[in-house]
């Protein structure tokens, strides 16, 4: 039987699932870690990578890339064209 883990980490787990499920809505292919750390290194995205984010960054980070995926539709359909000749 494994050990409860700790609020925190459980919320941490939470809150970079719910960044890497818009991530790959978004066509950002979340099994390749590099693609996914480049593009969260982009200082409009978030400027650090996935594993540096803090459970407040993630927090606000959230909203940002529900942002992304409502008003960049264009973008969007870019990064599949670009997934999919890769």
């Amino acid at each position: 039987m494994k050990p409860a883990q700790s609020p925190d980490v459980t919320e941490l787990k939470r809150l970079r699932s719910a960044v890497l499920h818009r991530l790959q809505k978004h066509g950002i292919d979340t099994t390749d870690w590099n693609r996914v750390n480049a593009f969260m290194r982009q200082p409009r995205i978030a400027g650090k990578t996935l594993g540096e984010m803090s459970i407040e960054e993630l927090k606000l980070f959230i909203p940002k890339m529900q942002a992304i995926l409502s008003k960049d539709k264009a973008v969007r359909d870019e990064y599949e064209r670009l997934a999919r000749i890769n």
